[in-house]
């Protein structure tokens, strides 16, 4: 058995990460793991609320994501992750799980318009198809300003950094970004 390999999406909220993340896990017939997957569950089992309470639980699906991340990596199974990963709270732990599993690590950061991203956002928040409990409708303020810098936090792991425009998901190639990755790692891996 090889390596196993941790492909973490990244990027601003709007960015597209899930769509990626899940078309890449697809691709690569690789588990996809989520924060907000982890975090709809909870709301659908303990309620949901307000602001507060969605913060709580967005802290319990970052553990329970790095949770389930670690159990495949110990099983020698290769995942990818998504989530708007905070390198101030994020990176200590990803470092801790790639090392402690010899596990090779590639990051795609999705960047792009921020001003697209903004209205991805707004346009998720009314859609309906977003789970209430996010209540992003009370943080639109609250982020904006984040997600107008167009990219997030690059995460300190030991790998490539593929830097993917997401501001028009129509034109990713998926097969194209997998190449890439497959090749970037195979470039670490030597």
């Amino acid at each position: 058995m090889g390596r196993p390999l941790l492909v973490v999406v990244s990027g601003p909220p709007g960015a597209g990460k899930t769509s990626l993340g899940r078309q890449i896990a697809l691709y690569l017939g690789l588990p996809f793991l989520n924060k907000d997957g982890f975090k709809e569950v909870l709301f659908e089992t303990l309620g949901w609320s307000d602001r507060g309470w969605s913060r709580r639980l967005g802290g319990a699906s970052m553990l329970l994501l790095f949770h389930a991340t670690e159990r495949l990596l110990a099983a020698g199974a290769s995942v990818v992750i998504e989530a708007n990963f905070d390198a101030d709270l994020s990176c200590q732990e990803l470092r801790t799980l790639q090392q402690r599993y010899a596990a090779d690590a590639c990051q795609i950061q999705c960047v792009g318009d921020g001003e697209v991203f903004v209205r991805r956002f707004r346009a998720r928040n009314h859609s309906g198809e977003r789970h209430p409990g996010h209540v992003d409708h009370t943080t639109v303020d609250e982020v904006e300003a984040v997600i107008r810098r167009g990219r997030g936090d690059r995460l300190c792991l030991d790998g490539p950094v593929i830097e993917l425009d997401t501001t028009d998901l129509t034109t990713v190639d998926i097969s194209a970004v997998c190449q890439h990755l497959s090749a970037a790692v195979d470039d670490q891996r030597r």
